[in-house]
C-alpha cells in the first residue's frame, strides 16, 4: 500500500515566506505631524462630547436651584432651546410652579419635573 504522506505531499503548498516590513516606512519628520493630528482629533472628540452633555449639565444645575419659580423659568427656557415638546399636563404643572404664588409643594413638583425633563432630553 502506498504511503498517504507521499501521495499528499505535492498537494500541500509550502508556507509563504515571512513578509519583510521596511524599517524606514515614514520619514522621521512626519512623526510630530502625525502626533499633532491625533492630538487634534482627541481634543475635538472631547469638545464634541462636552457640548453633547451640556443640556444634561444645565438640567442638573436647574434641579439644584433653591428658588422653584426661577428654576421653572430656566427649565422652560432649556426645553425651548432644545426644541422639546413635552406633554400638556407636564407643561401645566410647570406653569403652575412658574406663575402661581410660592408654596411648599413647588419644590417637590420641580424635582418631579426635572426627573421627567431628564427623560425628555435622553429621548431626543
Amino acid at each position: 500500500m502506498a504511503d498517504p504522506l507521499q501521495l499528499l505531499a505535492p498537494l500541500i503548498e509550502p508556507p509563504l515566506p515571512p513578509v519583510r516590513v521596511p524599517t524606514e516606512s515614514l520619514p522621521a519628520s512626519l512623526y510630530p505631524a502625525i502626533g499633532l493630528a491625533w492630538l487634534l482629533v482627541l481634543v475635538l472628540a472631547a469638545g464634541w462630547l462636552w457640548r453633547r452633555r451640556a443640556p444634561q449639565r444645565a438640567l442638573g444645575r436647574i434641579a439644584r436651584m433653591s428658588d422653584p419659580a426661577l428654576a421653572a423659568n430656566q427649565l422652560a427656557g432649556l426645553l425651548r432651546q432644545q426644541a422639546i415638546q413635552p406633554p400638556r399636563d407636564w407643561l401645566e404643572a410647570l406653569d403652575r410652579v412658574r406663575f402661581a404664588p410660592p408654596s411648599a409643594e413647588h419644590r417637590d413638583t420641580m424635582a418631579r419635573l426635572c426627573a421627567q425633563a431628564h427623560s425628555f432630553l435622553n429621548a431626543k
